[in-house]
Order: structure tokens, then sequence, then C-alpha cells
């Protein structure tokens, strides 16, 4: 289980690197439930 989480955390560190991410939703309304939930959050994605 190590493995896969280390592999998992070094491809996100990579992306989020070389991808910007802009947010399209205006605002964010969050839920208070178990945990924080901002809802549906609409995001562009493009190369840096």
């Amino acid at each position: 289980m190590r493995f896969p989480m280390t592999e998992l955390q070094l491809t996100l560190a990579t992306m989020v690197r070389r991808i910007a991410f802009e947010r399209i939703t205006e605002s964010v309304d969050p839920q208070f439930e178990v945990s924080l939930d901002p809802g549906p959050v609409e995001m562009r994605i493009r190369n840096r």
C-alpha cells in the first residue's frame, strides 16, 4: 500500500507543475457534513 500512495503523490506533484488550473465556478458554497464539501467546482485545465 505504501508504493501506490507514493507513486500517486509523485504523479500529482508532476501534474501540478505542468498544468495550470483555473476555476470557472464563481462562488463556492461549502456544505458542512462529515467533512467540508465545496460542492461542484468546475475547472479549466491548460498546459503551462
